[in-house]
Formats: structure tokens, sequence, C-alpha cells
């Protein structure tokens, strides 16, 4: 368990309990939406991640109004990800460094 987790466990004991579950949610969210900030490359407005397991390398590029939901972004390679885009669940992206020009596959 990260210390994150253990800081947001330890405020929602002082919250009502039947509002414990959405605010844990909302926390746990917060903390992906800072995490992925401080790791991508460049993120756009609007950026909204659920609190489940968000990992992005550091070669990421995240335009306006983008939602993550359990996305993982994998390897060395550049990834660019658009305006508008919204990620279900398990999402899995594996980059790497193929050269795709010319006649031969790779």
């Amino acid at each position: 368990m990260i210390l994150w987790e253990v800081i947001v466990k330890i405020f929602v004991m002082f919250i009502p309990k039947k509002k414990r579950a959405k605010v844990k949610t909302f926390l746990l969210g917060l903390f992906n939406v800072i995490k992925v900030r401080k790791i991508a490359k460049s993120v756009g407005k609007n950026l909204m991640c659920s609190n489940g397991v968000i990992k992005i390398n550091k070669n990421t590029v995240l335009g306006n109004n983008v939602g993550l939901q359990n996305v993982e972004i994998l390897g060395k390679g550049n990834v660019t990800i658009g305006d508008y885009f919204h990620a279900g669940k398990e999402l899995l992206i594996i980059t790497g460094n193929h050269n795709y020009e010319g006649t031969k596959i790779p």
C-alpha cells in the first residue's frame, strides 16, 4: 500500500459512513490526476482519472478532455492521445521504437 492510500484511509475514517466510498473514490482519482500530470510529457485541460491503476510513461502526450480508467501505457516509445478521448477499463498500450517506414516489415 502506498503512502497516499494510507493517508486517504485515515482521512476517510472521519467522514460519515454513507459518504466514505464516494470520498475515497474522489481522492484516489484526484491523486491519479496529479500523478499523471507529473509524469506525462504534456497534459491538456480537463484530465479525468478513475481511482484504479493508471500507469503512463514519460513520453506520453495527452490532449484536452481525456478520461483514463485503469490504463497502462508501458515502454519507452512516444504515445500521443488527442482531444476528447475516453479509455475504458483495462486498456494496455505497449510502445517500442520499431522502424515502420520503408518496404520491410520490422
